[in-house]
């Protein structure tokens, strides 16, 4: 039992006198004079109906319900009871999202959901995670629901964001047809309560970040020092080798060491170019309500700076939510967001302008510097592969700009009629959404230098010569029109919940790219003149379909659904533009049996068994319109009496029988509730059968004359397996309240079905180790055996481990298991050895809340497993494109003295460095393969809310403070990086570890 909490609901039956919680729980409403009867409602909470008779003060507590019992879940186009609820559904509210500052939705809700499998390869500015549900694919996003893409998903204010609902099974996603096959992600946002007063909100933060792991690198000495150790090492190994070693001295090395003398002071690239970065945030909301109207409006502004100087993501949110009660039977809503996202940097020669600088941080030597002569008006030349990742040009001044903005308007408007039949609503919904992309690049020109002591003149030695100036503009714009029925009544022991519908979709999206080479820096005007490409397309895709859904329950214990939807699309000819997908769930609450009631039924206050099934279809976007023949246009061109002229090309072979993807989706659940609902604990197992994926006839050839190629066709299967689970325990000890949550899912996909597979193979071999057909795919690679410890052991060994005899080997190098004993190390001593590749197999959660009187604590822990990392390119390669060495590979074997081939070897953990590796260590292995496994505290929050007493004499209703810690410890078996970087070099943007202050007041 626990107070009222701030927000109830607390209205007088019969009439439409209500009011709601203030922050401390308490309540003033006018009764009418007599008895009458109080209802007090609160999410999360049992209702109470308390009976007053002239009484002026009453205290009131409420119950927590079970979360498998009477809580409301949004599914498609409608709401059900939880407990009646026979397919497979997760839900987390909107108040644990906004514990994370977290950019994006999509980082927020990792770990806190059961099903969802995430990874967040890339942490800079602005990054989302990715994601899905249960290993399926791209899900389906509904916002206020109307389907929309990830962008606008991932884009919402958290701050706006009522609740997070996941339908992962058939049959909890089947109405929603179209996209919905790999789950569904559903978010409703915020709206105000009737007979509220006004509330005015603010929260915001300020915090630092920087990367959470990022390889060091070498200093001048110790690169000095590795560089000296390549040339011996290359020597001894070199049959044609004369001459010295190396032509490298012990007395410059000394200066290095020094570093005190002009000329030979160790440089820090990483000092130059990172940063601590700031990140703030603020929300500011007014909601509330009278008797008819409810209103909630938001603005929010993002602003995330780059750990990477002048890299910078910043959003403007706008949210605007009204109902209004026309009349006992009418209602009406808006509901509008709109956001302003832009990223901005400065413009490099690359599809992605980060990579510049990362990679830079590999490549920069530090017996070099970003300045000729230390002038920052002279950027220095550096080499023909460095003086482009010089971080003295990679700035606005020199290198230009790029700006990337989206703007994005969605506004819904609905209306309501209830029906004089006793529980039939009908609702009809129209949607807009226009989003404007405008991307605007120009790299400049510059010059690199050398300085000249002598003359004291700074020499240009290089550059950039090559102009770039690039603009983008696209358009999306997308009407969605919506119109159904819900029918929700109980006669006797009969329970009906039914839904009818109609719902269209047009979606427009345009596309325009202008390119030039602009003749100065200065004017960032594009010219005729200056024109090099121009691309200007245009998409258009629209779908209707018709949807029903059913629910019944017998007695409060006997649950039967189904639902169906008729999908057409203009992706797929006419002849397989429309399909019927079906679904059907069922469920037995085995704890309203009589023999369950009596010791059972005071352990299990909540006893579920469900399961269900259901076909759906995949909507392949890519092949929208190959089912038509015709011409391309342009497709290259000719020339003719001196001029050119523009060609026309044939389109490929039709594919006119391309249809659906099916997906066939089984799911058989438990759901449980114990210790008078404190403890609640929920379990899946499911498999999804995907048939008719696309590939192209292996068994038939086509002659190049024709210069054509086969049309896909829906010819391969394959199933995805696996188990999500979630057990939430809430209590409290005396003053101290507090809610655990555990849950985690595993996955795995094998094909079942690949097309003639068999006609690919070259051997037996190949078929043993790439055939996919029903086997659990794993990555191969070669099995370490440890490292050779001497010259002796080299020369003595019976396995050919280089293919030359071993002559390219040194103490250190390592030794591979010769598995099938021909003496030779080769692809047919290869077998599994790593897991995965993408998104981890394994996911788990765990999410702590706690409050003790005015404090409060939130943990939030999320782990994965089940991929691998590979360390290879800089990583595992010396000096790499001219750069450094990471200090990860300075724990090397090397020897006493690193200018005499002839000193005693030092063990190290890895083989001695030669320029790039030689191809024996390059190998991948379970050396420098790891199958990865983290557990990273994602969020760490604590806060402290001002006493009643103080805010009063502040007049404001609620004051709270508090520190947010994100990614502020990672357990890993990953060294180095980050455990979730997917580019196995490491040259990828980390995670961030943000440290802020923040405060929620409302007034």
């Amino acid at each position: 039992m626990v107070p009222l909490s701030p927000g109830a609901t607390v209205t007088i039956k019969g009439t439409r006198i209500g009011t709601t919680t203030s922050q401390d729980g308490r309540f003033t409403i006018k009764a009418p004079s007599g008895s009458g009867t109080l209802v007090i409602s609160y999410v999360g909470y049992t209702s109470a109906e308390i009976t007053y008779a002239g009484e002026s003060n009453l205290h009131i507590k409420l119950t927590p319900l079970a979360r498998t019992a009477e809580e409301v879940v949004v599914v498609g186009y409608g709401s059900l009871k939880r407990k009646t609820l026979a397919s497979s559904v997760s839900t987390v509210k909107g108040e644990a999202l906004t514990k994370s500052t977290s950019p994006n939705v999509s980082n927020a809700i990792s770990g806190k959901i059961a099903g969802v499998i995430a990874r967040q390869a890339d942490g800079r500015p602005g990054s989302t995670t990715s994601f899905n549900i249960r290993g399926m694919g791209d899900p389906l996003y509904v916002v206020d629901g109307i389907p929309k893409d990830a962008g606008q998903f991932n884009n919402i204010d958290m701050g706006d964001i009522e609740s997070v609902t996941v339908l992962k099974d058939g049959a909890a996603t089947a109405i929603w047809g179209i996209g919905a096959a790999n789950g569904v992600i559903q978010i409703t946002t915020r709206k105000g309560k009737y007979n509220q007063k006004p509330q005015l909100s603010l929260n915001t933060y300020y915090g630092m970040q920087d990367w959470t792991r990022f390889p060091k690198m070498a200093n001048a000495a110790q690169y000095y020092e590795a560089q000296t150790e390549a040339d011996v090492n290359e020597w001894i190994v070199n049959p044609n080798r004369s001459g010295a070693p190396t032509t490298r001295t012990k007395a410059e090395w000394e200066k290095w060491k020094a570093g005190t003398e002009p000329g030979y002071q160790s440089f820090d690239w990483s000092q130059f170019i990172r940063r601590n970065a700031p990140q703030y945030y603020a929300n500011m909301s007014i909601s509330g309500g009278g008797e008819n109207v409810t209103y909630y409006t938001s603005l929010a502004h993002l602003k995330q700076d780059g750990a990477i100087k002048d890299f910078v993501f910043q959003r403007t949110n706008l949210q605007s939510n009204v109902d209004a009660r026309l009349s006992q039977r009418i209602k009406i809503g808006t509901q509008i967001n709109a956001r302003v996202e832009q990223r901005k940097n400065p413009g490099l020669p690359s599809s992605d302008d980060l990579s510049y600088p990362l990679k830079g941080l590999y490549i920069n030597i530090p017996t070099e510097r970003p300045y000729a002569n230390d002038n920052p008006k002279y950027p220095s030349y550096n080499g023909s592969n460095r003086t482009a990742y010089n971080f003295g040009v990679l700035n606005y001044d020199q290198s230009g700009f790029f700006n990337d903005t989206w703007r994005v308007f969605q506004g819904n408007i609905y209306g309501e009629y209830i029906t004089p039949i006793k529980g039939l609503v009908a609702k009809v919904t129209g949607n807009y959404y226009y989003a404007a992309r405008l991307e605007d690049i120009q790299e400049y020109t510059f010059n690199a230098y050398r300085y000249d002591k002598a003359t004291d003149k700074y020499n240009i030695v290089g550059g950039n010569p090559n102009p770039y100036r690039e603009k983008i503009n696209e358009s999306v714009e997308e009407k969605i029109y919506q119109a159904y029925l819900n029918y929700d009544n109980t006669f006797g022991k009969h329970t009906i919940s039914a839904t009818l519908g109609l719902e269209s979709n047009e979606r427009f999206e345009k596309y325009t790219f202008i390119r030039s080479n602009p003749t100065t820096n200065f004017i960032s005007l594009i010219r005729p003149n200056e024109f090099r490409d121009i691309n200007d397309t245009r998409t258009e895709r629209g779908s209707l379909s018709v949807f029903g859904r059913a629910n019944y329950t017998y007695n409060g214990k006997y649950i039967f659904g189904t639902a169906i939807r008729r999908d057409k699309s203009s992706v797929y000819s006419k002849a397989f533009s429309a399909r019927y997908f079906p679904g059907f769930d069922a469920g037995w609450i085995i704890s309203e049996e009589n023999f369950f009631k009596g010791r059972l039924g005071r352990t299990f206050s909540l006893f579920k068994l469900r399961g269900s099934y259901s076909v759906a279809g995949l909507l392949n976007k890519d092949v929208a319109g190959a089912y038509l023949s015709g011409y391309n246009f342009p497709s290259g061109g000719y020339v003719f009496d001196d001029g050119y002229y523009i060609a026309a090309g044939l389109r490929q072979t039709p594919s006119t029988n391309i249809t659906w993807v099916q997906s066939r989706y089984t799911n058989i659940g438990l759901d449980m509730a114990l210790l008078n609902n404190k403890l609640s604990l929920t379990v899946d197992v499911f498999q999804r059968k995907k048939v008719g994926d696309l590939t192209t006839r292996r068994d038939v050839n086509i002659p190049q004359e024709v210069a054509q190629s086969l049309p896909q066709e829906n010819l391969n299967s394959s199933r995805t397996l696996g188990t999500d689970w979630e057990i939430t325990y809430n209590g409290h000890v005396k003053d101290v309240k507090f809610t655990i949550g555990v849950n985690g899912v595993y996955a795995r996909t094998q094909a079942l079905v690949t097309y003639r597979e068999d006609l690919g193979f070259g051997s037996s071999w190949d078929k043993y180790k790439n055939a996919t057909e029903r086997r659990w795919t794993g990555t191969w690679g070669y099995i370490a055996d440890g490292q050779f410890q001497s010259m002796d052991q080299i020369r003595k060994h019976p396995i050919d481990q280089d293919g030359q005899g071993n002559t390219t080997l040194l103490p250190g190098d390592i030794i591979y298991k010769d598995i099938n004993g021909d003496g030779v190390i080769t692809a047919l001593d290869q077998r599994p050895i790593a897991r995965g590749g993408g998104l981890p197999l394994f996911n788990a959660g765990l999410n702590i809340a706690v409050a003790w009187k005015n404090f409060d604590l939130t943990l939030n822990l999320q782990g994965a497993s089940g991929y691998y990392f590979n360390m290879a390119n800089e990583l595992q390669r010396p000096f790499l494109n001219d750069g450094n060495i990471p200090t990860l590979l300075l724990d090397r074997w090397r020897r006493e003295d690193p200018f005499d081939p002839n000193s005693a070897w030092i063990p190290g953990k890895y083989p001695s460095i030669r320029r790039g590796g030689i191809g024996n260590n390059l190998q991948f292995s379970t050396f420098n393969t790891v199958n990865v496994r983290y557990l990273r505290l994602r969020n760490l929050e604590v806060g402290y809310t001002l006493p009643r007493h103080v805010t009063n004499r502040l007049n404001i209703s609620k004051a709270r403070f508090y520190f947010n810690a994100m990614n502020l410890l990672t357990f890993t078996n990953v060294l180095i990086v980050d455990p979730e970087l997917d580019q196995n070099g490491g040259v990828q943007y980390p995670q961030t570890k943000n440290l802020s202050f923040g405060l929620n007041v409302s007034f």
